[in-house]
């Protein structure tokens, strides 16, 4: 169980936030003004940072595993002397990190299908620093679809 400090015990001046100086403790007393309903007592400004740098911080999962994820489906692809179960296990890990995402903010998919070019173009240059294969024996294009990424089942030929 969290034990919420008190309001009362961090007056604080604008030039010594409790949110500069100690975070966790300005988190844990946000929470109990919220639960208490006291929004005349919330630091508003600071809450409205954290929920927006919450929200990119999750966009940012979803395009670092993309892009792994289909760094590993390109190597596995067009590297299939390699092919171990590191890479079956690294594309299983992956998918699972995003369909997690998703089954807890299913309004995220439209922005995986809105970074998935994007992210399959970095995953290209990656691969090729990763394999010394040549940049153009990668297609431009992604070879996946962006079901075929996600299926936990795919392995390309």
């Amino acid at each position: 169980m969290i034990t919420m400090p008190t309001v009362q015990n961090h007056p604080v001046t604008s030039s010594n936030s409790l949110y500069d100086q100690d975070f966790y403790q300005w988190l844990m007393i946000t929470v109990k003004l919220l639960q208490e309903r006291a929004i005349e007592q919330i630091d508003i400004d600071n809450l409205i940072k954290e929920l927006e740098e919450t929200a990119k911080r999750t966009q940012i999962t979803v395009k670092s595993n993309l892009r792994v994820l289909l760094m590993n489906l390109l190597q596995y692809k067009y590297q299939p002397s390699v092919r171990c179960e590191t890479y079956q296990s690294s594309l299983l890990k992956h998918r699972l990190r995003i369909l997690d995402i998703f089954a807890q903010s299913p309004s995220l998919k439209p922005y995986y299908t809105e970074v998935f070019d994007q992210c399959y173009l970095y995953a290209r240059k990656c691969a090729v620093t990763q394999t010394n294969l040549p940049l153009e024996l990668l297609p431009e294009t992604c070879p996946f679809t962006q079901e075929e990424t996600l299926n936990l089942d795919y392995l390309p030929q």
